[in-house]
């Protein structure tokens, strides 16, 4: 039998790396997620380098053991792909006041808006978007879950795209209850509600909410949405 070498000089590394992650952490679970949620992670995928001395050259690390990883709870969902389930992702610090976000776009591993609001201690709630589209009385009872949890009651809306338009239309429904809408190329229609974000932004300025919408000159929606709905604002 031929004996192959490990690649390294010195093994070292890699053994104290798994030895350091192998030890189960307990920790109780927070009151909002039961034993029926599912505890995932989050974490970016940035990579970075690291010195080796014995073999004189660099390693590219990344992955939860090189970057902060938080810890994620998905509510069980229903149907086949479980488009009713919620998540909630926790920061390893949560800020004064469990401050929270709505994010009901897809959570990328590259999200730079995510990834700081997280190491500020804001804990970023996705909530169900199922096949028929958003669903106002989830999102309520996902805010009603969160309050009554000790969450503020006051939560920041996010979105990119029409998600975006969802946001605005449970917004404007309950803007005693919006601190800040943040869209990224946002398109202001709801199928959550009849009557369309557009027609009904005065709610928002009636309640002096601040928006923030980061388009890039691409997105096709810049003029008929955001430069339209700004000067409405």
């Amino acid at each position: 039998m031929r004996i192959i070498p490990h690649s390294l000089e010195d093994p070292t590394l890699i053994a104290d790396w798994i030895e350091q992650h192998m030890h189960p952490v307990d920790a109780n679970r927070p009151a909002f997620a039961d034993s029926t949620y599912t505890k995932t992670h989050y974490y970016s995928l940035d990579s970075s380098y690291i010195y080796l001395k014995n073999e004189n050259t660099y390693a590219t690390v990344r992955g939860p053991g090189y970057v902060s990883s938080y810890d994620r709870y998905t509510s069980p969902g229903t149907g086949n792909f479980h488009a009713d389930a919620m998540s909630i992702v926790v920061p390893e610090k949560p800020a004064p006041g469990k401050l929270w976000v709505f994010h009901p776009s897809f959570l990328e591993r590259d999200s730079t808006v995510a990834l700081a609001l997280l190491a500020k201690g804001y804990y970023i709630v996705l909530p169900p978007i199922s096949g028929s589209g958003a669903v106002q009385k989830q999102w309520d009872d996902v805010y009603k879950l969160m309050v009554d949890n000790g969450f503020s009651t006051k939560v920041v809306m996010e979105g990119t795209g029409a998600k975006a338009g969802e946001s605005y239309a449970w917004a404007i429904a309950n803007p005693d209850k919006v601190s800040a809408i943040y869209a990224r190329n946002p398109l202001l229609h709801s199928l959550m509600s009849k009557t369309q974000p557009m027609d009904n932004l005065a709610v928002l300025a009636k309640a002096g909410i601040p928006i923030m919408h980061d388009c890039g000159s691409l997105d096709p929606w810049l003029k008929d949405n955001t430069r339209v709905g700004g000067e409405a604002l």
